[in-house]
């Protein structure tokens, strides 16, 4: 894992122990893995209603 020299404020590394099962490896941050997560979830919701939508 490439290590940021200048690391913005209150950004925290995955640890070694974070990263074991992720699918995602090329992540580096704790804030890079929220905003694939909530990227993730708002694409589970868009498909969501749109599936339901055509009932």
């Amino acid at each position: 894992m490439l290590k940021i020299v200048d690391e913005p404020e209150g950004v925290t590394p995955l640890t070694p122990d974070d990263m074991q099962g992720l699918r995602y490896q090329h992540l580096e941050t704790r804030a890079q893995l929220n905003e694939l997560v909530i990227h993730s979830k708002k694409e589970f919701i868009y498909h969501y209603i749109k599936c339901f939508s055509h009932m």
